[in-house]
């Protein structure tokens, strides 16, 4: 037997480092992104109460993915609705996103705009014989168009459609179910997040080395960044069915070595009175351990004696994911 239950089950969801001194210039703060995030719809025909506060679940584990306010601002409801009214009068919403640059804005300091429609969430259970028992079994699954678009360009740079869906599991709550598919949405936006709005990373300090060069060094970068959700994740459960400790996969993923970062040789130069950036690949990094949100210890894997030279001079070197990591 199998049975849809009423989506209101949403309701129930919810080292330090003291001896770093650069070798490089201190990375300067980036200024902040301004987000303008729209408030999210539903596709349904009817919207009841229950499937407004889905919506706004939704919407707000979406928001979560921006909440570092050092990289992010976002707009405040009040400019949003603005915004949205705009958009809603417009005809051809890309010219509104296109004439920003020339009209000054009256979409105003927003840098990105990000829609959202709720397709659908579905929370059933189903009911099997297991030794002569009935065991009932809760999943669910969440389909979330999602747009994210550039203003000075009114460039689409996001629109795939989300489709996560919910562990299955023996469970006498149908809000774990609830639960697991926001947090597998959290770490989903997380990614995209990363990935869309890298932020800039360098070497900061050499902690070991061999035969005169660097073995150890730490980057400005840690748990918020490198966290993709490639190890066992936050939101699975145990053989009890209780959430694994936030930071536990981390811990697990990091110690093994498996993330690798490429290092860059930044040089700028100037031509026909436009400056422009060159990258060159120079070496490669594996995170050995996240040292908090804000830093990272990583041995040098390959390119210790470029690595070297560029620090030595003082050249601009730039840390990336590395691509076949950042799938």
């Amino acid at each position: 037997m199998k049975k849809f239950l009423p989506i209101a089950f949403l309701f129930l969801l919810f080292g330090s480092i003291n001896k770093v001194k650069a070798q490089q210039p201190a990375p300067q703060q980036e200024q902040a992104i301004h987000i303008a995030i729209i408030p999210f719809t539903s596709a349904a025909e009817v919207q009841t109460p229950q499937e407004l506060q889905a919506v706004d679940l939704v919407e707000k584990n979406v928001i979560a993915a921006f909440g570092n306010k050092n990289r992010f601002y976002l707009l405040d409801r009040a400019q949003t609705e603005k915004i949205k009214k705009e958009l809603d009068r417009a005809k051809d919403k890309s010219s509104i996103y296109a004439s920003v640059m020339a009209e000054q804005g009256h979409l105003g300091t927003a840098e990105y705009i990000i829609t959202g429609v709720v397709n659908s969430y579905v929370i059933g259970e189903d009911q099997n014989r297991v030794n002569y028992q009935t065991v009932t079994q809760y999943h669910a699954s969440l389909r979330l168009s999602l747009q994210i678009v550039k203003v000075e360009t009114g460039r689409t740079i996001f629109s795939d459609p989300i489709i996560i869906k919910s562990i299955d599991f023996a469970n006498n709550s149908p809000g774990d179910i609830a639960d697991n598919v926001l947090c597998k949405l959290g770490e989903k936006m997380k990614s995209i997040v990363k990935n869309l709005f890298p932020p800039e990373l360098m070497i900061l300090h050499v902690e070991k080395e061999k035969k005169g060069l660097p073995s150890e060094v730490l980057v400005n970068g840690g748990a918020e960044l490198f966290d993709n959700g490639k190890d066992k994740s936050a939101c699975d459960y145990d053989e009890h069915n209780i959430y694994s400790k936030a930071g536990k996969g981390l811990a697990s993923m990091f110690s093994s070595g498996k993330m690798k970062l490429d290092v860059f040789l930044s040089d700028q130069f100037v031509a026909n009175g436009k400056s422009y950036a060159q990258q060159s690949l120079i070496g490669t990094l594996r995170i050995e351990e996240v040292q908090g949100d804000e830093l990272s210890l990583c041995s040098v894997n390959s390119g210790a004696d470029k690595i070297k030279e560029a620090m030595d001079n003082n050249k601009t070197i730039v840390v990336k994911l590395h691509s076949d990591d950042d799938k």
